[in-house]
């Protein structure tokens, strides 16, 4: 049995370590042109901030994947034919598979602004180890930044370059930051850190132009508002898009539409091969969807990998765990679990918003017909775990409003108690449409 595996990120290198613990006489192959060893992508920024070595990214040991017999291959993947069972890499050699595991991630998505393509010095964005790499690199002599886009990946390219005190402005088209997720309320409370660490943020604005000197190296943009910003270095973080373009050269690809198509069991269209993580789109049954879901969170990535070995082994797969995230905004830890504004399907639920006075300190509870479906929390530290049970048990909103210490974190200096929130009007946003 040759088991490939095509991406080394979350997704992938777990698959590859689950089924060695499954299967100790397969043969198992690993291989991304990425970075030789698997590393969490989500701390590329301590990386940039100085905060972790680089050896610190991995996510196992070095010697490990010796121990398990996981052949790694530092190479890409430039052809595969199905039908031979065959993957070609670039710098020549091929690699038989019985199985076939597509986890190449997602790419950034490039924006087609004017002036974008002549400017070939100064822009970068954080989704790779490349990136981190050049980041890095202009950094060093950069005077002025600006950011573009308002996620995750963008508050963290601005935090990166306010720790090594670069002046940075951030430009989000949105009337505020982070609408997927976040209300009006929860979107001040972060700008507001923002600015105090120097930011300025430009919201409601866009890109209308990028501006590089003779040597194609940038030097500032101009919003669709008239804004001029004088800038060397350049962050995209406009989101992402499943890494599938490559695919197209291939002599048999699988079916594609935002991301590779596949079944709830994660098959694609071509016999032994699936696809799990940021690269897939997957449909909700046992045939492939005409569109179906793309989840690029790092623990949907993991789960997939789970789901995947165990269906190898002819496990059936249980019920979607309670979804859930985490980030960090500047001194401010973000958490949002179950429903959220852009997961749902039908109409949003109602919200209420909960504030610790005078702290930087909120929670809001989505809730329907009095039972509770989600928590998004700015500020605090809450156990993610107590608040699934909730959510998964369609607990009483009244009983978790007043059980909230139940799920207090209880780490240094971090704990808040359900007595300490007063609720708040949102602006009249109680309901996320």
């Amino acid at each position: 049995m040759n088991i490939v595996i095509v991406g080394n990120g979350i997704a992938g290198a777990t698959v590859a370590r689950l089924a060695r613990q499954r299967d100790r006489a397969a043969r198992i192959f690993l291989i991304s042109d990425e970075h030789p060893y698997a590393f969490s992508r989500t701390a590329l920024m301590y990386a940039w901030m100085d905060r972790l070595p680089r050896r610190r990214l991995e996510l196992w040991e070095r010697e490990s994947w010796d121990t398990l017999r996981i052949e790694r291959i530092h190479d890409r993947v430039t052809d595969v034919d199905a039908s031979a069972r065959v993957v070609q890499l670039r710098r020549g050699g091929a690699v038989r598979f019985d199985r076939l595991v597509l986890a190449l991630g997602a790419g950034p998505r490039w924006p087609e602004w004017r002036g974008l393509a002549q400017a070939r010095a100064g822009v970068t964005t954080l989704v790779s180890w490349q990136d981190l790499e050049r980041c890095e690199a202009l950094t060093a002599g950069a005077r002025a930044a600006v950011v573009v886009g308002g996620g995750l990946i963008g508050i963290e390219m601005v935090e990166c370059l306010r720790h090594h005190r670069v002046p940075t402005t951030f430009v989000v088209r949105e009337p505020r930051y982070f609408p997927a997720a976040l209300d009006p309320l929860e979107s001040s409370v972060v700008l507001e850190a923002a600015a105090r660490h120097g930011v300025r943020v430009l919201t409601d604005d866009r890109v209308a132009e990028v501006q590089a000197d003779a040597g194609g190296h940038v030097r500032g943009v101009v919003t669709e508002r008239g804004q001029r910003l004088a800038a060397d270095l350049l962050g995209v973080a406009i989101g992402v898009e499943p890494a599938v373009s490559q695919m197209a050269a291939w002599a048999t690809a699988p079916a594609i539409g935002r991301g590779v198509l596949t079944t709830r069991g994660h098959a694609t269209s071509l016999g032994g091969v699936w696809a799990i993580g940021d690269c897939a789109e997957r449909g909700d049954g046992d045939t492939l969807p005409e569109q179906g879901v793309v989840d690029t969170s790092w623990y949907a990535a993991r789960r997939a990998a789970h789901e995947l070995v165990a269906a190898w082994h002819g496990e059936a797969p249980g019920a979607d765990p309670v979804w859930f995230n985490s980030a960090r905004f500047f001194e401010l830890d973000y958490l949002t679990v179950g429903d959220a504004p852009g997961r749902h399907t039908g109409a949003a639920p109602a919200s209420i918003s909960l504030r610790v006075p005078g702290r930087d300190v909120v929670l809001r509870i989505t809730h329907e017909q009095g039972t509770v479906r989600g928590f998004t929390a700015i500020g605090s530290r809450w156990d993610h775990e107590v608040l699934a049970r909730w959510v998964e048990g369609r607990a009483p909103l009244d009983d978790v409003r007043g059980a909230l210490d139940a799920a207090a974190f209880n780490g240094e200096l971090t704990t808040i108690r359900g007595d300490r929130f007063v609720e708040v009007a949102t602006g009249g946003a109680h309901e996320h449409g």
